[in-house]
């Protein structure tokens, strides 16, 4: 909303003027009887020559005839009009006498206010936008050579002529030199004031309707600075601008806004927009009956707010003092100030004071007795009137390595669940489907899935919901082979081809939830295929020895272990995977850190000895109220005597201080219920200090687990042919010794090139970071490097190259958590 410029004559007007403004976002509207109008000025009147323009206009038309004018030019030259045809459904374009028509009837529009905005490009479309959506076009090409009023002579008529006008209410009309594109018509809709960039050198006229008072002046300003409007008789203001001094301002709208002494054309910034020079810009509250006042206003830079009483600031809600600031630059809660920040508790007593006078203390803290309990002396001392203790803990670093259970070089891969495949051993004729077989046949025949000169690219296959994240692994064999070969379509990479008799196993890492297990042919292909599976596997140690996550081991051989995947209830929020203990045994079996070396190390006695530590983790015990308890080892088992609640996550937490020579050092969750038990873990902490506190996990930054057990790839253990940049899944090509989301992976690759000086590499992404490169020197010679290698945002890696390498080598040594 702009302000228009008003030369206010005490002798004939009855006081300040002031305006509700009301019925749309642009304020006041001009109510057209019919036949009235408005005379614009030369540049405002559909002089536009031979260029592209825009006309923007809000209008709320209560009825109309059938042939109403609403932008209309004469007097010159080439003359361009704009007529509603309701009687033919269409809006007519006039370009010196040839019409172009909009198929769009305004009646339908009646009894509420419109956006309009019309585009015309001359060479091609005009465009009708009803409330910023596009509502017809016309082709007005035939109109380029037309120069709307050449002689420079003519005037435009806003509302038409004679008995052909609108009746109406108009609350803008804007007209533009140039090619509104949509996103501006949507900007035009959504606000009130003109929202481009090249506003006043493209828009042409935006009459403001908002002051325009036809009672008083028959003039009506453009905000554009030009293109003003005379109006004619039969013209009216919706609300007419008061001539009295009145005991209230209204604005409405969306945005209203109000300015005052603001420059002519200058857009309040806020609701409340207040310029001019210091102390005219003040705003003041006062109290008629004792002179107490507020005033905010800006001078010299800055910003003040005072009031009578001296205080910059007073906050009395019901007139009860709450907050102070005074004008020395104290704060006073509840209370006048006796320092800088001062606070008084509700019932009255003292609760904290900043002074730098009170025993020349920073700071004071006082119970409700108005007893000193804590001081901060000027140079920093931290007096506690009964010490500090250590109470529910703090964020600490956490000594234990592979906390997160995400690394298992010892493991070996385990089914979860139960079989996954339906009718895998083809005892009967049902629960799979075929495609794309050509001339072949695809049959469940004799126990077994029978291919038969089945065309390449041939389907047999399931519907399966996987879960995303999960691993899988298939197994089938493959007899009566003859001709072609299979691979598995899966969500993910396609496994390899197999071309032979053969029982054959693919692991792979699911990236689609609802998919297929798809069977397919390459080439031509003749052969059985029996005993078709499918497990969910994970991670898991459940030989009879000590094995266990990297960092940890059993010290009874008859538990089991297994990496939990990410799970709604058996894992716990904060961490990604759980550990799975089930018990072998009825008591006694303890999974433990460190590994015996490490713990039976003088170093690591030493480290410890005389020392309060605490370990605590999450455990979520199925069933039992008296499997696991935390335990730690001095010159002897020392063990807590509070077990993890049944079903439920359970915080345990333990604290120990070592004897100044402690036989070893190690800490163990045991498992003292019965055979079959289960158990969960996350998040194990153990940190120097009394205490932890449940939520206060960490793991340290950037934390590196070298593994126990060298991993060779599952796909790249002497594989030929790496012949284009192939993304590889850690996780999956470890069988989930590597876990997901790593940050860095320590590998060493070798390979061999037919040709001399070219490159192999890993790098995290495509045209990403490459951590390690290899060159081939000789023809057909093997190269290898070592290092690490930056992973993407899932924990993988990529192979990229220049040319064919044979023979290629991966194996894994660690891994950046």
């Amino acid at each position: 909303m702009g302000l228009a410029t008003y030369t206010y004559n005490r002798s004939t007007s009855g006081g300040e003027i002031i305006t509700h403004l009301v019925n749309s976002s642009d304020g006041q509207g001009l109510d057209f009887a019919n036949g009235a109008l408005l005379q614009l000025e030369y540049a405002a009147g559909g002089v536009f020559g031979t260029s592209d323009f825009s006309i923007e206009f809000i209008i709320d038309q209560s009825s109309g005839n059938s042939n109403n004018k609403i932008l209309y030019t004469s007097g010159g030259n080439n003359e361009f009009q704009i007529t509603s045809e309701t009687a033919s459904s269409k809006i007519e374009l006039t370009f010196d006498g040839a019409d172009y028509d909009f198929s769009y009837d305004m009646s339908a529009d009646y009894g509420s206010p419109v956006h309009y905005v019309m585009t015309f490009d001359r060479s091609a479309l005009a465009t009708l936008y009803k409330d910023g959506n596009s509502v017809a076009t016309v082709d007005i090409s035939g109109s380029s050579a037309v120069d709307l009023d050449n002689s420079g002579t003519a005037a435009g008529y806003l509302g038409g002529v004679s008995d052909y006008g609108v009746t109406g209410v108009f609350y803008r009309w804007r007209t533009w030199k140039k090619l509104l594109s949509a996103a501006e018509v949507t900007a035009c809709y959504e606000n009130a004031s003109v929202p481009i960039a090249d506003q006043w050198s493209n828009c042409v006229t935006d009459l403001d309707f908002a002051f325009a008072n036809p009672e008083m002046s028959l003039q009506i300003q453009s905000r554009s600075g030009a293109g003003d409007a005379t109006a004619s008789v039969g013209i009216s203001q919706i609300t007419p601008i008061e001539q009295v001094n009145t005991n209230k301002l209204s604005v409405g709208g969306t945005t209203p806004r109000v300015g005052i002494g603001l420059a002519a054309g200058t857009a309040p910034s806020t609701e409340l927009h207040v310029a001019g020079a210091y102390p005219a810009n003040k705003i003041r509250s006062e109290d008629t009956t004792d002179g107490t006042y507020v005033e905010m206003h800006a001078s010299a830079g800055s910003a003040y707010l005072a009031s009578s009483s001296g205080h910059v600031l007073r906050l009395a809600p019901g007139g009860s003092t709450k907050m102070l600031l005074n004008s020395s630059g104290q704060v006073g809660v509840n209370t006048t100030p006796a320092g800088t920040f001062h606070t008084v508790g509700l019932a009255g007593t003292t609760a904290m004071m900043v002074v730098g006078a009170s025993n020349n203390n920073i700071a004071n803290f006082y119970d409700s007795s108005s007893a000193s309990k804590l001081t901060i002396s000027s140079t920093g001392l931290v007096t506690a009137a009964n010490g500090i203790v250590e109470t529910n803990g703090v964020l600490k670093e956490n000594l234990l390595t592979n906390s997160g259970f995400d690394v298992w070089s010892n493991s070996t891969l385990e089914n979860v669940g139960s079989e996954l495949v339906t009718n895998g051993d083809f005892a009967s004729a049902s629960d799979w489907s075929t495609a794309g077989l050509g001339s072949g046949t695809w049959t469940i025949t004799a126990g077994v899935s029978r291919a038969t000169g089945v065309a390449n690219g041939a389907q047999f296959y399931q519907a399966f919901t996987f879960t995303v994240g999960k691993l899988y692994k298939i197994t089938y064999t493959i007899s009566g082979y003859s001709a072609g070969g299979i691979y598995l379509d899966v969500p993910a990479t396609n496994s390899p081809t197999e071309s032979a008799n053969g029982t054959f196993s693919y692991l792979f890492e699911a990236d689609t939830a609802s998919s297929y297990i798809n069977l397919r042919t390459s080439g031509t292909t003749t052969l059985d295929i029996d005993d078709v599976s499918m497990f969910e596997v994970t991670p898991g140690c459940i030989a009879a020895d000590t094995k266990a996550p990297d960092g940890w081991d059993k010290a009874n051989t008859t538990l089991d272990l297994y990496r939990e995947h990410n799970h709604a209830t058996y894992s716990k929020d904060g961490s990604f995977y759980s550990l799975k203990v089930v018990a072998g045994a009825d008591s006694g079996e303890k999974l433990k850190w460190p590994l015996d070396a490490i713990g039976n190390a003088t170093e690591t006695i030493q480290r410890f000895a005389g020392r309060t530590v605490t370990f605590g983790a999450w455990v979520y015990s199925v069933s039992a109220a008296d499997n696991v308890h935390l335990a730690v080892y001095d010159a002897g088992w020392n063990e807590s005597t509070v077990y993890a609640a049944a079903d439920t996550w359970t915080w345990l937490e333990y604290t120990h201080t070592f004897s100044a020579s402690p036989s070893a050092v190690f800490f163990a969750f045991e498992c003292n219920g019965d055979a079959a038990d289960v158990a969960y873990i996350s998040q194990p902490m153990l940190v120097f200090g009394s205490a932890i506190g449940e939520g206060n996990y960490s793991r340290p930054s950037g934390e590196i687990v070298w593994l126990e057990l060298m991993k060779s790839s599952d796909n790249y253990d002497d594989f030929d042919g790496i012949s284009s940049s192939t993304a590889i899944n850690t996780e999956a090509d470890t069988g989930g010794k590597i876990p997901k989301g790593a940050k860095a992976v320590y590998v060493t690759m070798a390979g061999s090139c037919a040709s001399t000086e070219k490159y192999l590499a890993l790098a995290s992404e495509a045209g990403k970071n490459r951590g390690i490169w290899a060159y081939s020197q000789v023809a057909n010679g093997r190269v290898a490097n070592s290092g690490w290698v930056p992973c993407d945002a899932n924990g993988d890696i990529l192979w990229e190259r220049n040319d064919t390498f044979n023979e290629v080598y991966l194996w894994y040594s660690g891994v950046q958590l």
